[in-house]
């Protein structure tokens, strides 16, 4: 479920001064190992836990109605 844009967010801010994954992790109340695996695209992270990530990196997931013709 981990795409490239939201590996990239969750990249950029476990990379920020004073993150971390370790951090992300806590914040986001997973386990550190599933946290490292959605950062870096290994295996399928559940829309649950990317969701919970995204929140603690301070972003969130949205879906948006695809126009139809």
């Amino acid at each position: 479920m981990v795409t490239d844009e939201i590996k990239r967010v969750l990249n950029e801010h476990v990379n920020k001064p004073g993150q971390g994954v370790p951090k992300l992790a806590r914040e986001a109340g997973v386990v550190y190992e599933t946290a490292r695996r959605a950062i870096h695209g290994i295996g399928d992270a559940s829309l649950v836990t990317t969701n919970a990530l995204l929140v603690a990196a301070g972003h969130e997931l949205q879906v948006i109605k695809k126009e139809t013709q």
